[in-house]
């Protein structure tokens, strides 16, 4: 190899680089890049070659140095080990959920995608958990996984015939109602539902069929799905293709059956209801509201009273300027609805707050929940509630909590989630009673250089109202 040749690869980029955009809400950290610079002293073409062959030198010697160490290191992998093979979830058709998989008793794979991982003290995951309450379920190449008691034990509720888990958009469950999962099929989705107790998938499709007038190209297809289960029996499915970053095509089906049957809905009217949607929140079968904006910026509040045809925008009381906040994803408060907002100083000055917008009249108006919290600097935090008791993790060792809805607040010390938030740190925490939660906790390097990317979930849980956290 000729020294030009030396040259050009270290101003080469790494292949193994990566960089992830995020759209701002999902990000719960702002971690500082790393930045490092090498200065040569001397302005000779041979000098410079010298120092050139000098540092693929020692690059070449630390790569060797670390393929010899890792070598040595145990490796995790996603096979479970035998002892824990007959009670990890496998991909069935069908059949009840009568297996249980505890993962405090698994051999903590990694997955296998990510061989890097070095070994862990916590009890991994086979893949990423999202919780509903008591309930959550945990999707991973080997199947469906369902705990109805905050992830402590699971039970196997595989996947339906010819579904892998690379193919799924979406999945949502309500506790005693059963799961959902989104799969795309042509230009809409296929919609599979599994009651609690059920002993099968069911599934039907959910095919917009777009008119010339929303201008969705023959070979565009769905590319976010928002499923949502609502009070009784509702259960609404949204499905988004993009122009852009400010506009899409949005349409609506709306299920008060539980899932078994759907109205489909394309939705028109005021405000911005043909731009990117945030969330989907219907307290009946005729009211809800969406949370819309611009792909990376959500900013309006838009009102139902028709099951989701013609929507306007929300009054909305005690907002800053547009320019000046940002609104999240609504839930659900008993029958009321809460959208969380971060407000921005003008000037940047202050660091961001984050407060609530409550409705009570199913979404048509909004005003100020109670007091604003610090946001330490990222978005909101993360939060979570159950009835009037919402907590929101300020810092990641610190956890705001009301138990008025918001109206007044205390500060908990947390000792044993990590330290850090964002990637490799917290990604949610659950609550399970007023006192008791389940965080989720993701560890990894993707993102950073390193000799390969991976990632991995375990859960960590509360019962003294979130001041101390173990693992299950």
């Amino acid at each position: 190899m000729d020294l030009e040749r030396i040259e050009a690869l270290l101003r080469t980029r790494s292949p193994r680089e990566r960089t992830y955009d995020r759209r701002l809400p999902d990000l719960l950290g702002r971690p500082e890049p790393v930045k490092a610079s090498v200065r040569v002293r001397g302005g000779s073409p041979l000098g410079s070659r010298a120092v050139a062959v000098a540092l693929v030198a020692i690059v070449v010697a630390g790569v060797a140095l670390y393929g010899a160490w890792h070598q040595s290191r145990p490796v995790a992998v996603a096979t479970p080990s035998g002892t824990a093979t007959s009670s990890t979830p496998t991909a069935t058709a069908s059949g009840s959920p009568t297996k249980t998989w505890n993962p405090s008793a698994s051999s903590s794979p990694s997955p296998s995608v990510y061989p890097t991982a070095p070994p862990s003290s916590h009890h991994i995951l086979p893949g990423s958990v999202h919780f509903s309450g008591s309930w959550a379920w945990l999707l991973s190449d080997a199947g469906m996984s369902v705990s109805e008691d905050g992830g402590r034990t699971w039970s196997d509720w595989g996947l339906p015939k010819g579904l892998t888990a690379s193919s799924v958009m979406t999945v949502a469950g309500s506790p005693g109602r059963g799961v959902w999962l989104a799969a795309p099929e042509g230009q809409g989705v296929r919609l599979y539902r599994k009651p609690a107790k059920a002993a099968a998938w069911s599934n039907a499709p959910l095919m917009p069929e777009w008119t010339a007038q929303e201008g969705v190209y023959p070979e565009q297809n769905i590319e976010h799905v928002i499923l949502t289960p609502g009070p009784a029996g509702v259960v609404t499915v949204s499905e988004t293709v993009g122009f852009g970053t400010t506009a899409a095509a949005e349409t609506l089906f709306v299920s008060t059956d539980n899932g078994k049957s759907f109205v489909h809905r394309r939705p028109t009217g005021d405000g911005c209801v043909q731009c990117y949607w945030l969330s989907v929140t219907f307290t009946t079968p005729k009211s809800g509201v969406v949370v819309s904006g611009n792909s990376t910026k959500y900013i309006d509040v838009l009102h139902t009273s028709d099951g989701g045809s013609t929507w306007s925008l929300a009054s909305v009381a005690g907002l800053p300027p547009v320019a000046d906040y940002e609104l999240g994803a609504a839930f659900m408060v008993g029958s009321d609805i809460e959208v969380p907002v971060n407000i921005f100083t003008g000037d940047g000055s202050l660091p961001p707050t984050l407060s609530f917008l409550i409705s009570r009249d199913g979404g048509a108006t909004f005003k100020p929940a109670g007091m604003a919290l610090p946001s330490g600097g990222i978005w909101g935090g993360d939060f979570d509630s159950l009835g009037q008791v919402i907590w929101v993790v300020t810092d990641a060792t610190t956890i705001s909590e009301t138990a008025n809805g918001g109206r007044t607040w205390t500060t908990v010390d947390a000792t044993g989630l990590p330290e850090t938030q964002g990637f490799g740190g917290l990604t949610s925490i659950h609550l399970t009673s007023p006192t008791s939660a389940t965080a989720v906790i993701l560890e990894g390097n993707c993102g950073f250089v390193a000799p390969g990317c991976w990632e991995r979930w375990y859960l960590l849980r509360t019962v003294d109202g979130g001041r101390t956290w173990t693992d299950f």
